[in-house]
């Protein structure tokens, strides 16, 4: 986290998924995801949410509600397609 006053004890923070998530293609997801953002030097984003994160000021696109929903997304993620042909 860039508020962490030492650069030497930055780190990268990942919290766990569901029990239902396949770990293969979420490890695999975070790390193509990093991969990116190195890449293509993309700096993250900064802008702190206070209070409820699904108030409409913030324009945040809600997570998918199931399951099905998610693997739907991440299957027609032209992203994800590109980056799991390239490294998979």
């Amino acid at each position: 986290p860039a508020s962490t006053s030492n650069p030497a004890l930055r780190h990268i923070e990942h919290r766990v998924c569901g029990v239902d998530a396949n770990p293969y293609l979420a490890l695999g997801a975070i790390l193509l995801g990093a991969l990116k953002g190195i890449r293509e030097e993309i700096e993250p984003y900064a802008e702190k949410v206070y209070g409820n994160a699904y108030d409409d000021k913030y324009d945040l696109v809600p997570f998918p509600a199931s399951y099905e929903e998610a693997l739907g997304y991440f299957n027609k993620s032209k992203l994800m397609q590109q980056y799991f042909k390239e490294f998979v």
